[in-house]
């Protein structure tokens, strides 16, 4: 379960299973979905708050291998990044 924050939340969209280029893809339309229904609720709703965050997210990876998996969970993750 997506924990809660106070100042706001990632968006609640699975990555565990994500491997492949048209998975991202579903991600995102996942993400836009969520955003839409609780706009209120994500920690960075705009899109300069995203992307922002995004960057923040790919500095704080360490050594990882680049893959599908990964730049879901970036993308996930950014949206939530306090």
């Amino acid at each position: 379960m997506t924990e809660v924050y106070e100042t706001g939340r990632p968006a609640e969209v699975d990555v565990d299973s994500v491997t492949s280029r048209d998975e991202v893809v579903g991600v995102l339309r996942a993400m836009i979905n969520d955003l839409r229904k609780h706009p209120d609720d994500w920690q960075n709703a705009t899109l300069d708050e995203y992307l922002d965050a995004l960057a923040a997210s790919l500095e704080d990876v360490e050594d990882a291998e680049p893959s599908w998996h990964l730049m879901a969970e970036v993308l996930v993750a950014a949206s939530g990044y306090e």
